[in-house]
Order: C-alpha cells, then structure tokens, then sequence
C-alpha cells in the first residue's frame, strides 16, 4: 500500500473517532436520553477525542518523517 493510501485511511479513522466523540457529548448535552450517566458520556467521549486527535497526529508525523527522509536522499543521489 502506498504512503499516501495509508496516511488517508489513519487520518479517517482518527477522524471517525473524534466524529464518535463529537456524538456522545452532543447528545448528553442536548439533554437527550442516551442512556448514558454524565460520567460515563463525559469519560468516553474525552477518551475517543483525545485518541482520535493523538493518532491523527502520529500518522501526519509519521509521514511527514518518511517524506522528509525520501526528500533527502533523492536530494543526495543528482548531481
């Protein structure tokens, strides 16, 4: 798979993650019935959040890495 099918398909998941959380709170804001305690919602929606956020963040530093990498070696082998 290519660096950039990769990089697509961890920023969607991280994304999706952040969009789970983005529901839970809304809805437990929104004063709707979720089923959920205020705890519960608050706990799990911080932790998909966060989690979302920190592994989007490590895929575009992880690409970004490999590209800086590629950069230079390209850089290196012209004359």
């Amino acid at each position: 798979m290519s660096d950039e099918i990769r990089l697509m398909t961890r920023l969607a998941v991280g994304g999706y993650l952040m969009y789970l959380a983005y529901k839970i709170l809304s809805a437990q804001l929104g004063g709707g019935d979720t089923g959920m305690s205020d705890l519960a919602a608050w706990g799990s929606g911080c932790v998909l959040g966060l989690s979302g956020l920190a592994f989007c963040l490590w895929a575009l530093k992880r690409t970004g890495g490999r590209r800086g990498e590629e950069d230079e070696s390209a850089g290196e082998e012209t004359p």
